[in-house]
Formats: structure tokens, C-alpha cells, sequence
């Protein structure tokens, strides 16, 4: 589909980097337009003390779940995790409730509703997210917007966001060796985000290209 649009589109946006600078190669006779997925950014960072790790997401396979769990627990760091269980595998469900319910440090809180996510963000210290792949992470955004520091999985996808208070892991050997807890300050990733993820420059890039339509 993302060939057929390249070739044939009026118009092709991208929100990932990496795919529009794969597609930029391969239609190389036409302009094809990357417009990065963006975020609402509060007038300052909160300043209130914060403590503990969180994921929010679906809990997957695909999210590396298992393996944060895990590593987390190994290195008695204390992690909330907030989101549905992914029902597509029982055998995966069941594993995960029967890991969690042997935990001393993680715990998880459940879905929560999307007008929540933010406000909840709030509380914490550290934002997790090991997945195997993604396209355009919001909810990484939306955690380095509230001025949380980053643990992220070591793939493209999150490296080309170039946040300045991260730190990348394995996502094949998972692991918090290496974090150091009074350097966790993601005030840094406020400013970043605000600068190059505000939602005002999103909606300023698909007016552009709308007015070169019309």
C-alpha cells in the first residue's frame, strides 16, 4: 500500500522517519512529505517530586512485557503498569498474571482511560517502553512531554527521536544495569519535545501541505 501510494497518491505523508527516508529512495521523482506525529506540551514542567518507573501500553508480546517484568523485578525497581492485557494469546495472559502475582516491585493497574494517561504520567519518575518495533511512539512523546526520563528499547524507531535524557536498552537481554537513580531527571525531554513534537508544529505542516493542494 505504501507503494502504491508513493507511485500513484496525490499526496503521501509520512509520520515515521525511517519509512519516509526508505520511500524517499525508492521515489526518488516525487516529494513525499514527513509531518512527525505530535503532542499537546503544557506551558511549564511540573515540578512535583516523583518517584518509581511506568509503562503504558498494551501488555504484549510484541511490547517486550515479559521481559521488563522481569527485569525489573530482578533489580527490585518499582514499576506500575497501566493498560489492557492482550487477549489475542490466553497462554501469554496467563503468564504474565501468574509472573505478577509472584512480584514484589512491579504491579499492574489496569487500563485506564485515555483522558487519564497524562495526569497519570505525572506521578512518576521514569517512563518505560523496551518494544521490539514501533511506528510513531505517542505515548513516548506524551511521557517525555511531562518531563519524565526515558528507557527505551534500542531500536531506530526510538533513536531517531533523539531525546536528550534517555537511556537505551537490549530489547533481547533486557536489563536496568546501568541506571543510575539520582541522574534520572527528564526535564530535558520537556524542552525537546516542545521544540520538535508540539502539536501546534504538526498542524502547521498539514495546513502547508493542504494550501499546496488546493
Amino acid at each position: 500500500l505504501d507503494c502504491a501510494a508513493c507511485l500513484w497518491g496525490p499526496v503521501v505523508v509520512f509520520v515515521g522517519e525511517r519509512d519516509w527516508r526508505l520511500f524517499q529512495r525508492l521515489a526518488f521523482f516525487r516529494t513525499l512529505h514527513l509531518i512527525r506525529n505530535g503532542v499537546k506540551v503544557a506551558s511549564k514542567c511540573t515540578d512535583r517530586e516523583r518517584e518509581g518507573m511506568v509503562f503504558v501500553g498494551r501488555l504484549s508480546p510484541e511490547k517486550n512485557v515479559m521481559s521488563l517484568i522481569c527485569a525489573a523485578e530482578a533489580s527490585q525497581l518499582s514499576l506500575d503498569l497501566y493498560g489492557p492485557l492482550d487477549q489475542h494469546d490466553p497462554d501469554f495472559v496467563s503468564e504474565v498474571l501468574h509472573v505478577l502475582s509472584a512480584c514484589r516491585y512491579v504491579r499492574w493497574r489496569g487500563p485506564i482511560p485515555f483522558g487519564e494517561v497524562r495526569q497519570t504520567l505525572q506521578e512518576y519518575r521514569v517512563f518505560v517502553n523496551p518494544s521490539f518495533s514501533e511506528g510513531m511512539p505517542v505515548s513516548v512523546l506524551e511521557a517525555a512531554a511531562e518531563g519524565l526520563y526515558l528507557v527505551l528499547s534500542d531500536i531506530p524507531q526510538h533513536r531517531l527521536l533523539q531525546f536528550p535524557a534517555c537511556h537505551y536498552v537490549d530489547p533481547h537481554h533486557m536489563s536496568f544495569d546501568g541506571l543510575v537513580g539520582n541522574l534520572l531527571d527528564g526535564a530535558a525531554n520537556y524542552g525537546h519535545v516542545r521544540q520538535k513534537y508540539g502539536i501546534e508544529n504538526m498542524v502547521a505542516s498539514y495546513l502547508k501541505v493542504y494550501q499546496e493542494v488546493v
